[in-house]
């Protein structure tokens, strides 16, 4: 997936790195906590990008993205998921997030800037991991 460019647009004082891969109606990836655009797995993108254009994203302050230095929470990752779709121009895209990328989305449905069309969240409950 290296050979994919990767892009950058300005959200508040940092630069929120992404790459776009494949054709068809956007689905914007979410990553885990301190995971970058690289660490999704080549077969699951490729399976994904033959039929979607996929936006990965870095969250800020990891990968290529740059910080701004202010206090960072999930509020904030969403809102720069949001602006990077429009950033885009994009009215709508579907969002598949990763463990904390699924927390991500979540926060998005509220923000004003998000037009989503569908939502999917990959993420372990405390239960799973407590289970044996």
């Amino acid at each position: 997936m290296a050979a994919y460019p990767v892009a950058t647009t300005p959200v508040d004082g940092a630069k929120i790195a992404y790459r776009r891969i494949g054709n068809g109606p956007p689905l914007l990836l979410l990553n885990g906590f301190a995971a970058t655009s690289l660490d999704w797995d080549p077969s699951f993108i490729d399976r994904l990008a033959s039929s979607n254009q996929l936006i990965l994203l870095d969250n800020r302050g990891i990968g290529a993205s740059t910080d701004n230095g202010k206090p960072l929470g999930i509020g904030e990752l969403a809102d720069d998921a949001a602006r990077v779709i429009n950033a885009l121009g994009f009215d709508r895209a579907s969002v598949l997030g990763w463990s904390m990328g699924g927390s991500s989305p979540k926060c998005s449905l509220c923000s004003p800037q998000a037009g989503l069309r569908s939502l999917f969240c990959c993420q372990r409950t405390r239960e799973d991991l407590t289970r044996n």
